[in-house]
């Protein structure tokens, strides 16, 4: 097999290592549905079950409210018909700054976008519905064949021989099953379910092209986001309403998604928290290559609704072409840590007005000309060119501070009581009820969350929107566990043994009459353990609405910072005229200021 050498879209010859990094994407997502369909005729683990169970006694729904062929229409084909849609229709449509075309004069129509950029913005943006689809069907089957947990209507599918009972002590299993083979099969399959990955990667693109963290309060481009969550949303439920699944099953598969969509999402689009990059695909990677550091990134001029790729040093240093005269820019070091930082090249820049696209463009290196460059050492209320000028930023209102307290304050985890009553279940062999292993479950991916954000708590200023979302996540989840455990608020776990009260005093004997009743505390450890929980859960509720409340208030009050750079040119002109013997000079100024392209 031949390894082309361009794109079809493309001028630009391409190296083979290039074309082999984006093969590798398209052989994940291949190897993902293999292992998907190979996974799907595995029998799975029979977990034992008891048919007092009263959680999975619901009947067999034959008629889904909505079947899985219009599941994975809403979850696939819809998203890939927005895409193309927009993409290939929409994107550049209302835009601002419309190109002139070179022959006729007139504006186009379609906006500042090329073929070629559309083209690719709808190879990325499959390829990133693809891979968040195929990571979550093929994690979620690993799951449920390795669980083999039973759906809320296995007795229906089971069909139990008349007159069997579960064991004493234990519980029953598949055995005394005489239902259709095919259907008992399924209904291990339960944990966890997978609607969400689709839609949540079809919300994260849909705000990134419409930009919506761009501090402007768009109210309409927040309500088109949620569509797609509504949507998958509902698919979730009806699988609860069709006891097809258990609510954990839809609360972790649903997390589950959401983190297949979001890492499947930001391998090919910047985040969006960087609405300045108008949610466009990052451009043609280079493979095997060194990491590129941050003075050998660089962006160019924005205009408009569009914005030039990020390109590589690798394929085009950032020295090239400049002149002489050039004096050397201060150190990226020199400035404190932020992001959204723009710096204007010092040299002279070239003008795309001329150009036959139109200048502006956002998917080939080719094309990438000298321009704004993005330091990540720069100050969010300081500009470099300004020199020691421009007011210092004030640590006292940095984002890391308030990013420390809300770390120590809310991150609190501790899954001990539940720790027990799992143990203890287990060593029954029994099945832990619904309302332990939700708060356990819950309190443990509570752990690791917190864990990673203190470690990670200097860089989440751009992502402050994610950890309040993620924690509005856990603040619903130990609600519901709470509401689970509500009976045991007013349970009394104590009680007093009568008898005669009398006081060891060790060597010295004893005070008081001894008989073979004393008076003691008696303490129901499990009734206690369930009240430290109950009263856990409340805690954890309290805390994770208050960091959410905090993160909120983060992400409201960062605000990129805006650089305009205006570059003026003061040009001298002379004139004479000679008469009898006398002279007279006279000199014209004249000035010309050629405006700047500036971040919008």
């Amino acid at each position: 097999m031949e390894i082309p050498t361009k794109l079809p879209f493309s001028k630009r010859r391409l190296r083979p290592r290039v074309v082999i990094s984006y093969v590798f994407d398209y052989v994940i997502i291949i190897v993902c549905a293999i292992g998907f369909s190979i996974l799907n005729k595995v029998e799975p683990f029979h977990q034992h079950f008891s048919l007092n169970n009263i959680s999975i006694q619901y009947p067999y729904a034959v008629h889904e409210r909505i079947p899985m062929v219009y599941a994975l229409c809403i979850s696939a084909v819809f998203p890939v018909v927005l895409i193309i849609l927009y993409t290939l229709v929409i994107d550049g449509l209302f835009s601002h700054n419309k190109p002139q075309d070179v022959s006729s004069g007139k504006r186009r129509v379609r906006g500042p976008h090329r073929w070629k950029d559309r083209l690719w913005e709808l190879n990325c943006g499959i390829l990133g519905l693809l891979l968040a689809q195929g990571l979550a069907f093929f994690i979620t089957q690993a799951l449920k064949t390795a669980c083999g947990k039973p759906r809320p209507d296995l007795i229906d599918r089971c069909q139990p021989r008349a007159g069997s009972k579960d064991l004493f002590p234990g519980l029953s299993n598949s055995t005394i099953c005489t239902g259709d083979p095919a259907l008992l099969t399924d209904g291990f399959r339960s944990w966890p379910s997978a609607s969400f990955a689709g839609l949540v990667y079809t919300s994260l693109w849909l705000g990134g092209k419409l930009h919506i963290m761009d501090n402007r309060g768009e109210a309409w481009k927040a309500l088109l986001v949620m569509v797609p969550l509504l949507a998958a949303s509902l698919v979730a439920v009806s699988r609860i309403m069709d006891a097809r699944h258990h609510p954990f099953d839809v609360i972790t598969g649903s997390m589950l998604g959401v983190a297949c969509g979001f890492v499947a999402y930001r391998q090919y689009f910047p985040p969006l928290s960087e609405p300045w990059r108008k949610g466009r695909a990052y451009p043609i990677r280079t493979w095997g290559s060194d990491p590129v550091g941050p003075d050998a990134v660089r962006l160019t001029s924005i205009k408009g609704d569009s914005s030039t790729a990020l390109h590589n040093a690798e394929e085009e240093p950032m020295g090239q072409g400049m002149p002489s005269s050039e004096q050397a820019r201060p150190d990226a070091s020199t400035y404190l840590h932020a992001s959204n930082s723009y710096v204007s090249d010092d040299f002279n820049r070239r003008s795309h007005d001329q150009d036959a696209d139109g200048g502006v463009w956002s998917s080939s290196e080719d094309d990438v000309t000298n321009g704004y460059q993005m330091r990540q050492g720069h100050t969010m209320g300081q500009n470099p060119g300004a020199g020691n000028h421009a007011p210092q930023y004030d640590p006292s209102h940095a984002y890391v501070s308030q990013t420390q307290s809300l770390a120590a304050n809310a991150e609190i985890h501790i899954p001990d009581p539940m720790a027990y009553f799992v143990n203890g279940y287990l060593k029954a062999n029994q099945l832990t009820p619904p309302y332990i292993l939700v708060l356990f479950i819950v309190s443990v991916v509570a752990v690791f969350w917190a864990i990673d954000t203190l470690i990670r708590f200097t860089t989440t200023k751009r992502s402050a929107i994610f950890v309040a979302f993620v924690d509005l996540i856990f603040f619903g989840a130990f609600i519901a566990s709470v509401y689970q455990l509500r009976f045991i608020a007013n349970a009394d776990c104590a009680s007093w043994n009568g008898g005669t009260v009398w006081i060891s005093l060790g060597p010295f004997g004893y005070y008081g009459q001894r008989t073979e009743n004393p008076l003691s505390l008696h303490i129901n450890k499990t009734c206690a353990m369930l009240k430290a929980s109950f009263a856990l859960g409340i805690m954890e509720t309290a805390f994770f609405f208050w960091t959410a409340l905090i993160a909120l208030f983060m992400h409201r009050s960062y605000t990129p910072t805006v650089v305009k750079e205006t570059t003026t040119v003061r040009r001298r002109s002379h004139s004479s005229r000679r008469g009898h013997g006398s002279g007279s000079h006279s000199r014209h100024r004249s000035s010309s200021r050629r405006p700047a392209p500036y971040v919008v």
